[in-house]
C-alpha cells in the first residue's frame, strides 16, 4: 500500500480547492512515471513490480476484468453490501477478507497460509462472536449470515468452501476484528517531513510553517481529521505483541506505505516484552475506566498492566467521574 497521490493532489482533494499549488514539489515522493495499470481492470498501481506482486499473490483472482464497474458483479455487490452494513462505510476490512481467500486460492502451498492463519485464530467460540458483533453491529446474526452467503457467491470454489462454512467464516470475521492493522500513510505528511529534514534555509523553514499551517486548517475545515489514506492490514510478528497503558513501542508506518515498524518508546532491556498500546492517542491518555471499557469492548479483555493496577499520578478526580458518566449512559 502506497498513496498514488502527490502531495499537491493530496492537498487539493483534502482542501476542496484545485487551485491550490505547494510549494517545491520535489519533495512530493510519489512518482508517478512509475505508475502501471492493471491492463484487464485498470486498477492503477505504484509501480509494475508491485501490479506483478500483486497480480501473482491475489489480485489474479480478484481483477473484475472490466474498468466499467459492473452492479452485478459478485464482489462489487459484496463491497457495495458491506459499505451499508458498517460505519462509518469503508472497504478496508471486507476486502481484507477477499484478499485472505484469494491468497488461499492462488498460494501453491495452501498449508503454509492455513498455518499462518492459525497463529491469528486463537479464541473461542464466545470471543469469536463478540468481536463478530463489534464489526456488524446490532443486526450482528442477520448481517452475518448475509456477508457470509455473499462470500460464497463471490468465492464458489470447492477449495475454499471449507472457509466459508458459517463457524469458519464467523472465525475469519473475528480474526479481522482482533488482529487487523490500520495503515494510514499521506503524502502531505510525508512532504512536510521532508521539508524539515531539508536543508533548506531556516528563514524560508519558517514561512513555510505558516502556510503548512494554513493548510491544515484549511483540511480541517473540509475534511476534519479525515488525513489519511487509510487500509488495513495483518502484521504476524506485530499482532504478537500484547497491550499496555505504558508502552514501550508504538506502531509507524516510516516509509509511507505498508511497511511497518515497531519503534522503541523508551529503553528496552535485552529479552524484556516489547509492549504497544491498541488504544489511541486519545483513548490512552483517558482515566482508567476509559481505557478498560474501550479494551473490553474491542478486545475482550482487561489491562492489568502498572497504570491500571497502581494509578496514574496525572489522573484526577474529575476523570472518575466523567467515567462514571460515560459508564451509565
Amino acid at each position: 500500500m502506497k498513496p498514488l497521490e502527490t502531495a499537491e493532489e493530496n492537498v487539493k482533494r483534502l482542501t476542496g480547492n484545485p487551485d491550490y499549488t505547494l510549494p517545491h514539489p520535489e519533495y512530493s515522493n510519489t512518482d508517478k512515471n512509475l505508475h502501471t495499470y492493471c491492463p484487464d481492470c485498470r486498477i492503477r498501481y505504484c509501480s509494475r513490480l508491485c501490479f506483478d506482486k500483486a497480480y501473482d499473490s491475489y489480485h489474479k483472482v480478484l481483477c473484475l476484468r472490466s474498468s466499467i464497474l459492473d452492479p452485478d458483479n459478485p464482489l462489487v455487490i459484496l463491497n457495495e453490501s458491506w459499505k451499508q452494513m458498517h460505519y462509518p462505510p469503508e472497504t478496508a476490512t471486507v476486502m481484507l477478507i477477499a484478499r485472505i481467500l484469494a491468497i488461499l486460492k492462488q498460494h501453491p502451498s495452501k498449508a503454509e497460509i492455513r498455518s499462518t492463519l492459525k497463529i491469528f485464530c486463537q479464541k473461542t467460540v464466545e470471543e469469536e462472536a463478540a468481536l463478530a458483533h463489534k464489526l456488524l453491529g446490532d443486526k450482528f446474526a442477520d448481517q452475518l449470515s448475509t456477508l457470509n452467503n455473499l462470500f460464497c457467491v463471490a468465492f464458489p470454489d470447492p477449495e475454499l468452501q471449507e472457509f466459508l462454512q458459517p463457524d469458519a467464516f464467523r472465525s475469519l470475521l473475528a480474526l479481522i476484528g482482533r488482529n487487523a492493522q490500520g495503515i494510514g500513510t499521506s503524502p502531505f505528511y510525508q512532504w512536510r517531513t521532508a521539508i524539515e529534514e531539508s536543508d533548506l534555509p531556516e528563514k524560508e523553514k519558517k514561512q513555510l510553517d505558516k502556510t503548512i499551517d494554513q493548510i491544515y486548517e484549511d483540511i480541517d475545515q473540509v475534511s476534519g481529521t479525515f488525513l489519511n489514506t487509510e487500509g488495513s492490514g495483518l502484521y504476524l510478528k506485530q499482532s504478537a505483541a500484547n497491550h499496555s497503558c505504558i508502552p514501550s513501542a508504538r506502531v509507524t508506518f516510516p516509509q509511507n506505505n505498508h511497511v511497518l515498524s515497531l519503534v522503541a518508546s523508551r529503553a528496552i532491556k535485552k529479552g524484556e516484552e516489547i509492549f504497544i498500546s491498541y488504544l489511541d492517542e486519545c483513548e490512552l491518555s483517558r482515566s482508567k475506566t476509559s481505557r478498560q471499557q474501550a479494551l473490553r469492548e474491542n478486545y475482550l479483555f482487561n489491562c492489568n498492566c502498572e497504570r491500571c493496577e497502581f494509578g496514574d499520578s496525572g489522573e484526577s478526580s474529575s476523570d472518575s467521574g466523567d467515567d462514571d458518566e460515560e459508564m451509565s449512559d
